[in-house]
């Protein structure tokens, strides 16, 4: 586990699963914040300290998708309190996890 300071850079995958509280080394857990979604973070609270990671940039893959798996995507009902990235990326994940059992 890695000791975060202030101004660090990493990759968000590494940052979030471990990343440690300067003052007594604990595991921080990190809650996603979308109230500003031009400027997406996440926040940890542990020690007395506020830590957060912006979500400055991302990397977008584009890819071929087969026509009914996309209209289905689009046509699935959407939570009021779940984002649809999020709804697209759960069925993605869960796709990509049938395709390896199967594969």
């Amino acid at each position: 586990m890695t000791k975060v300071k202030s101004g660090d850079t990493m990759q968000l995958r590494y940052a979030l699963n471990e990343s440690e509280c300067t003052a007594c080394s604990s595991h921080l857990e990190w809650q996603l914040d979308l109230k500003d979604i031009n400027r997406p973070r996440y926040v940890s609270y542990h020690c007395n300290y506020q830590y957060v990671i912006y979500i400055d940039n991302v990397k977008v893959d584009v890819k071929r998708v087969d026509r009914k798996k996309q209209e289905s995507l689009e046509n699935k009902p959407v939570k009021d309190d779940e984002p649809r990235a999020i709804l697209i990326a759960q069925t993605k994940k869960k796709e990509r996890q049938r395709q390896e059992k199967d594969g």
